[in-house]
């Protein structure tokens, strides 16, 4: 009896080591994986901002004097004034708007928590352009807000190129980023904390100020964090919607570079705004994990009770998802006017600027190369991210999670910023007005969801099937690809899509770094609505509407197949 038991433990001994080897066989060295993905970062983002920084300390002498120069000035103060006063009304206003929306979110039945769920996630699946222009139309002097409070008889009111437009229209941009982390917040509460404030007395409003808020304190923050830093580095939608008069650091730090080729002031420019986010993430690091920000709501697709919604929420929800739903309708039934003006409901039909869009050599040559750029970029991401997910999440090394974070540096780098900084750096490397420069900034814009869709993939991925073919003879090479690729291959297909969309819809770095050969169909549209009236903007929006939208439903079906 003491031999089998003394063999027995030399059993479980020799299964223990041959399990270490193998594991040890299996993360060793696998940091190298990152390798590439790193220096394409470095290529077009770590690169480019260490030579405008250059530039912003050199030229024209060394020095601090581009910095003191540009916070003397009186357009920049006013400029980075108010972008740090809309950027916090943006955030007061999405959150007042978007907390009530994410606990309705909590409380809803499954069919109303799907339509609430589809509301919020329709903006990041709808094209940048196309919203902004939904907001040119509805905002317009003759526009449908206008005749609306004209009807009513309260008059016409200054919309467009106002302070007051520019925060709907980033209200309405940015608004499911609020949504999204204040909702993956509450679903972890216990309601029962709730329950038990109310039966020692509290009523329900006590009982949600005193025990729910503070325990949706992270979401608040989380989400307020991310709002507030993009609201710091928007282009468009201010350039489109404000007044030049008015006009905020980002676009500011383009004229710089466009109008008045001021390289230096616009990297001193950059690397303030820059220093801005960095000291609010450093303030705010810990509520900014991943899942705050894509998390949670993908895990309530299952049966749920729910409960009916007060009608005061209702209500609230019901003009929240308005506010999220009205720029699809509005560019889709444009799309579908006779006649050549912004008239909003058109007074006549026709497919007239569906055909124009498709057959005019300018319009479909932007399209072609949206196209290109958008596959060859998704491309690019999805390899060099889903080998660095890979590698990071199988190694044991302690810079791993450091590593993780450089990788991800592209979304919170404000857009404006790491736009000049490329744009500086490629006209070096005669990169600029070239696809190959296009693909290779799209590509380090789609790296990041590439990396967190594989990532999220992989930690819940059973490595025991990797050590199983490793015991069985395969080498490193054999196991990626025999047992771990085609289990992972729906979450590398889900990031690349991710990638494409992120670079079909690009338009701050495609502006400085397109040519005439190399436009693009986001910035043939900004072109077409700043210079001319001209419907066909809302056929190209609808075409990319349904583009859009076909490829995240073709993911969401690939990821419930077994």
């Amino acid at each position: 009896m003491r031999l089998a038991v003394e063999q027995s433990l030399v059993g479980a001994g020799d299964w223990s080591r041959r399990r270490t080897r193998w594991k040890t066989r299996l993360t060793a060295g696998r940091e190298v994986l990152a390798l590439p993905a790193f220096l394409l970062l470095l290529l077009v983002t770590i690169l480019p901002l260490g030579w405008l920084l250059f530039m912003s300390l050199t030229d024209p002498v060394p020095g601090f004097g581009n910095y003191a120069e540009l916070l003397s000035r009186a357009g920049f103060q006013r400029a980075f004034l108010r972008t740090l006063k809309m950027a916090t009304i943006v955030t007061g206003v999405t959150l007042l708007l978007g907390y009530p929306y994410a606990y309705a979110m909590t409380l809803a039945k499954r069919h109303t928590w799907l339509l609430l769920t589809i509301l919020v996630l329709l903006p990041l699946w709808t094209s940048l352009m196309a919203r902004t222009f939904a907001w040119v139309i509805l905002l317009s002097d003759n526009g449908v807000i206008n005749n609306m409070l004209d009807a009513l008889g309260l008059g016409r009111l200054p919309l467009i190129r106002t302070e007051l437009g520019v925060t709907i229209g980033m209200t309405q941009l940015l608004l499911p980023f609020m949504v999204l982390p204040l909702y993956n917040s509450m679903i972890g509460v216990d309601r029962r904390l709730v329950l038990a404030a109310e039966s020692l007395g509290a009523s329900r409003l006590t009982a949600l100020r005193s025990v729910y808020l503070p325990l949706t304190l992270p979401g608040i923050i989380g989400g307020a964090t991310i709002v507030f830093i993009m609201s710091l580095g928007f282009y468009v939608t201010p350039m489109l919607l404000g007044s030049p008069r008015e006009a905020m650091i980002a676009p500011y730090i383009g004229v710089q570079v466009n109008r008045l080729l001021a390289f230096n002031l616009a990297g001193a420019g950059s690397f303030i705004l820059a220093f801005a986010v960095a000291i609010i993430l450093v303030l705010t690091a810990r509520f900014l994990s991943s899942g705050n920000m894509i998390g949670g709501y993908g895990a309530e697709t299952g049966s749920r009770a729910g409960q009916k919604l007060p009608w005061p929420l209702r209500l609230h929800t019901a003009v929240v998802g308005l506010i999220l739903f009205l720029p699809v309708p509005v560019v889709t039934l444009l799309a579908f006017t006779g006649r050549p003006s912004f008239e909003f409901p058109p007074s006549e039909y026709s497919l007239r600027y569906f055909i124009h869009f498709f057959t005019d050599p300018v319009w479909s040559a932007s399209l072609r190369n949206s196209l290109v750029i958008g596959i060859c970029s998704a491309t690019l991401a999805a390899v060099f991210g889903s080998a660095a997910a890979y590698g990071l999440t199988r190694s044991t090394s302690r810079w791993c999670q450091a590593a993780y974070a450089v990788l991800l540096t592209p979304i919170v780098l404000p857009g404006i910023v790491g736009a000049v900084a490329a744009y500086v750096f490629f006209l070096r490397l005669s990169l600029s007005e070239t696809f190959t420069g296009l693909i290779l900034a799209h590509a380090v814009l789609g790296l990041p969801f590439v990396l967190i869709t594989v990532s999220s993939v992989l930690k819940s991925f059973d490595t025991r099937l990797e050590m199983a073919a490793s015991s069985l003879g395969a080498s490193s090479a054999e196991t990626i690809r025999t047992v771990t690729l085609p289990l992972i291959l729906p979450g590398v297909i889900t990031g690349m899509v991710f990638a494409f969309v992120t670079s079909f819809d690009e338009i701050v770095y495609t502006l400085f770094l397109q040519g005439p050969d190399t436009r693009t169909l986001p910035v043939q549209m900004y072109l077409s609505v700043t210079a001319e009236v001209d419907p066909t903007i809302a056929a190209a929006s609808t075409v990319v509407v349904f583009v859009t939208t076909a490829l995240f439903c073709s993911t969401y079906f690939l990821r419930r197949s077994p």
